[in-house]
């Protein structure tokens, strides 16, 4: 990758829009957004709304730069 030394990328283990999260769901990914990941990436890239290629799939990318 030209751009990113490491690319990692977490989903849902199933198919479902962000306002369909179950609580459980929301909590485990704040606690990755901003507890480990902050620590451990340059970048978080999260997709939404429009630019979602399909809307109930959700998924973030943690990225460090070259």
């Amino acid at each position: 990758d030209r751009i990113a030394r490491v690319h990692h990328m977490i989903v849902l283990n199933r198919h479902a829009p962000d306002a369909d999260f179950t609580p459980e769901e929301r909590e485990e990914l704040h606690e990755i957004k901003y507890s480990y990941a902050q620590d451990h990436y340059q970048f978080i890239f999260e997709p939404v709304g429009r630019q979602k290629s399909i809307p109930t799939h959700s998924h973030i990318h943690f990225i460090i730069a070259q």
